[in-house]
This record gives C-alpha cells, sequence and structure tokens, in this order.
C-alpha cells in the first residue's frame, strides 16, 4: 500500500507535505500529524504518485523528470499528471508513459516552469 501524502506551496514560498483537511477556491489548509496547519495555494498542492526517481526522491504529480529514450538515446522531459486513474509522465499530450526509477526529477511546474521550454 502506498504512502497517501501531498505537498503545496505556502505564500511565503515554503513547500509543505502532509494531508489536505480544508478546501476552498483560494486555498487548501495542509496538516502534518502533530507538527503544523499551514495554507497553501490551492493551485499547488500535488499528490506523491508512491514512486521515487533513480535518485531516490519522492515523485509528485506536477514534477517535471527526465529520462533517456530508448529509440532515440536523447533526452525526454515530462511532466507528471494523473491521467485516466493512473500516474503518468506526459512529454506531450498525446505521449505519456509508465513512470519508473529511470526517471530523475529535475523540478516542478510552479517553481521551474522554464524547463518545459527546453
Amino acid at each position: 500500500m502506498r504512502e497517501i501524502l501531498f505537498r503545496g506551496k505556502a505564500i511565503d514560498g515554503n513547500w509543505y507535505y502532509g494531508v489536505p483537511l480544508v478546501f476552498t477556491e483560494d486555498y487548501v489548509c495542509m496538516t502534518a500529524p502533530h507538527t503544523y496547519n499551514k495554507e497553501v495555494e490551492a493551485n499547488t498542492v500535488s499528490e506523491f504518485t508512491g514512486l521515487t526517481d533513480k535518485n531516490g526522491r519522492r515523485i509528485f504529480e506536477g514534477d517535471i523528470c527526465k529520462h533517456r529514450s530508448n529509440y532515440s538515446g536523447e533526452y525526454i522531459i515530462s511532466v507528471v499528471t494523473y491521467t485516466d486513474g493512473q500516474f503518468l509522465a506526459m512529454a506531450d499530450e498525446n505521449s505519456g508513459f509508465n513512470l519508473s526509477d529511470k526517471l530523475e526529477v529535475i523540478g516542478n511546474i510552479h517553481d521551474n516552469p522554464e524547463l518545459l521550454n527546453n
């Protein structure tokens, strides 16, 4: 069974990890057991996929990843999304693949959107 965990970015720029408790259009209150209740921006809340990348880093929805193509040998940049009941690494809107430990998280869509333009 995978760990149920979410992350969200607060107005102060810090990321907080826990479980969302209160949802509004503008914010979500995240809580971690016995530590904090923190208000985070609703559009930054993302779910942990239950998997880690090749460096052992947790993979969350909205992470930007890279991996080497089996066909061309070139690096492919993708965004982790939840589609049709599963998490996929989407290279574009028509091309997705299963998450694996060959991926490397290089950022996320909130902190590093410029990575998607390369």
